[in-house]
């Protein structure tokens, strides 16, 4: 590592009477620390969002200009001893989407998060994570140019004619039960 590009490295010049010029130039090389520091919390931020998102760290040539955190991650993800290596992985969005899309039509009626989880584990897509339906909703949510959420329906594929609420969506037949006893008189359950 170079005296320039250490952030410790501290340059005191030999000016006679140079109080004006020392100060300058430690509010500068003060600065310049702080910066350093800044860059390597975005870096670390970046790198975060890659291992988060899913997404593929960026090619070693994009990241040339960044910092060396950057540029051994990306290292590291290229090559076999990947931190993650080993871990299991959701499956990719142009897979995942296309199935739960072919899956809300094939009900034909919106579905939930829950119901759509468990049709794509049944096909083999699993989705994991700490909460997967949770995840899976996160994963929908990234397809909204695909994929609508209706209000207290579930989801529908974007541009297809949405169904007339049916009895036979969970959601609806819970609502259908709650206004019949409203009707009734009947007061809600606490």
């Amino acid at each position: 590592m170079s005296e320039a590009s250490d952030p410790s490295f501290s340059y005191t010049p030999d000016v006679p009477g140079g109080t004006a010029v020392d100060t300058a130039l430690e509010n500068a090389l003060k600065r310049r620390a702080d910066l350093v520091k800044e860059i390597e919390k975005i870096d670390r931020f970046v790198l975060a969002y890659h291992e988060f998102s899913g997404e593929p760290l960026p090619s070693l040539d994009a990241v040339a200009g960044l910092s060396k955190t950057v540029e051994k991650a990306t290292r590291a993800a290229s090559s076999e001893s990947s931190f993650d290596a080993g871990r299991p992985k959701n499956p990719k969005l142009d897979e995942l989407v296309p199935a739960a899309i072919e899956i809300i039509r094939a009900t034909g009626r919106p579905m939930g998060r829950k119901e759509i989880h468990a049709a794509l584990a049944e096909r083999g897509l699993e989705v994991l994570g700490a909460d997967p339906v949770r995840t899976l909703g996160a994963i929908l949510w990234r397809a909204r140019e695909h994929i609508d959420s209706l209000e207290g329906r579930g989801y529908w594929p974007k541009g297809d004619p949405v169904p007339p609420v049916s009895l036979d969506e969970p959601r609806a037949a819970l609502m259908a039960q709650r206004a019949a006893r409203r009707a009734q008189g009947i007061p809600k359950r606490t």
